[in-house]
């Protein structure tokens, strides 16, 4: 299936990447058309048929470049047997696709920061509240703790 699928680009010059696979997902990157769709099914069949697994159709989605007409997006669809993607959402717990700005992708990242800063203030004590519950134990009456 060498040269079959082309991948995408993330920046000019760089290698074509047609795949990623993490645990027991994979994303699979390709042009939208009939020829790559169909090199791709090949590629699904041929590892069902050498792993005895089977991929979970249902369960799969496919995103398109805003670029991809309506005409392609529907025979690619057709080909693979799986829907598109309502959104792009998230994967891994980060965007599935980020745009120029970058800035705005990840703000989310920033805001999630500052939440857990702010629900750890309310939960910490303040410095002299510590200092004082340690003078306690240390200054306190007891038999092993009074160290006067």
């Amino acid at each position: 299936m060498n040269g079959l699928i082309h991948g995408c680009r993330v920046a000019r010059g760089a290698p074509p990447i047609s795949h990623l696979f993490f645990a027991d997902d994979n994303l699979l990157f390709f042009k939208a058309n009939v020829q790559e769709a169909t090199a791709i099914k090949d590629c699904l069949s041929v590892y069902e048929t050498l792993s005895g697994q089977k991929v979970n159709y249902h369960k799969s989605s496919i995103c398109y470049s805003k670029n991809t007409g309506q005409d392609e997006r529907d025979i690619v669809a057709q080909i693979l047997e799986v829907n598109p993607a309502p959104n792009f959402g998230k994967y891994l717990g980060l965007p599935s696709f980020v745009g120029r700005n970058k800035k705005a992708a990840f703000a989310y990242i920033e805001d999630k920061i500052r939440q857990r800063i702010g629900s750890w203030n309310k939960k910490l004590l303040s410095q002299a509240a510590i200092e004082r519950v340690m003078n306690r134990y240390w200054w306190g009456s007891g038999i092993y703790r009074e160290i006067h």
